[in-house]
């Protein structure tokens, strides 16, 4: 009862606008803290569904260093999502990096152009050997600077990020693959997630 007549008085002291407003802010932050809970309710949890046949969620370990494609910030993570465009469950093959629309794409690794082309879903993509167990991907591109059979160093353009295929908007979407494998690229590249 002690501490009720404290708050009364404290509340007494409080004058004017100041009055009216601590209900109004303390009710908002409320709300806010519900919405907030109410939208992390919403995501789905995929942490008990297996991996597919294609993908290995185990860290790779690449023997040399691996320059990130392009500058930017992990928009999309490797593993099972609800996809952007259709809204259903998937699993998402690759990292999807944020970039503005042109932004210059650079090969990860040095290595071997082995196929250039357009697919419904990747849009222009670009794809490299580099060596004995790893592929990369870069998809999504608008435009393509290098030809199949192309020999490639380390940080050299390979294409211009862009939106073609299936997409929300401009990024890269970028997948490596180890011993025929698809494997999470934010494990050897050093990209910020999107928080």
């Amino acid at each position: 009862m002690r501490r009720y007549w404290q708050y009364k008085q404290r509340w007494r002291q409080i004058s004017g606008f100041r009055r009216w407003l601590l209900p109004g802010v303390l009710i908002g932050a409320l709300l806010f803290r519900g919405v907030a809970m109410a939208e992390e309710s919403r995501k789905p949890d995929f942490s008990s569904q297996p991996v597919p046949d294609y993908a290995t969620m185990a860290p790779i370990t690449i023997n040399y260093p691996l320059t990130p494609p392009l500058s930017g910030k992990i928009t999309s993570g490797f593993g099972y999502r609800l996809h952007p465009v259709t809204g259903e469950r998937d699993f998402h093959t690759g990292i999807d990096i944020a970039a503005a629309e042109g932004t210059p794409v650079v090969a990860a690794l040095p290595g071997t152009v082995t196929e250039v082309g357009y697919d419904g879903i990747y849009g222009n993509y670009v794809r490299m050997s580099h060596g004995t167990n790893i592929e990369t991907r870069y998809c999504h591109c608008s435009e393509i600077l290098v030809e199949e059979g192309s020999q490639l160093r380390e940080g050299e353009r390979i294409a211009l990020s862009g939106s073609t295929g299936m997409t929300t908007g401009a990024h890269l979407h970028f997948e490596v693959l180890a011993d025929g494998l698809l494997a999470d690229p934010a494990s050897v590249l050093e990209v910020h997630h999107d928080a």
